[in-house]
């Protein structure tokens, strides 16, 4: 944390410990221990996908990590990113 804080003057928060991430038909929607945050479709950049996570950038910068060993389906995120990558189109 110590060299986080050092690149960025202290201002960043990113939030450790369990997180519950929801997709609904307009927004994305993250909550944890600090709150909750949704955004709109039209508020993601990018979603992307490796061989073990999806990675969802928001226009303000925020990058969310979500490990795949932590989840059912793929379906609902595979979805997600077809319509953020359809919204920059």
């Amino acid at each position: 944390w110590k060299v986080i804080s050092r690149f960025t003057g202290g201002r960043f928060r990113g939030s450790v410990g369990p997180h519950i991430f929801e997709i609904g038909e307009d927004r994305f929607i993250e909550s944890n221990a600090e709150g909750r945050k949704e955004i709109t479709l039209a508020g993601l950049r990018h979603v992307a996908e490796t061989d073990s996570h999806f990675l969802i950038l928001d226009k303000t910068g925020t990058g969310y990590v979500i490990p795949k060993r932590d989840l059912q389906s793929y379906d609902a995120l595979h979805e997600l990113q077809t319509r953020v990558t359809a919204g920059r189109a």
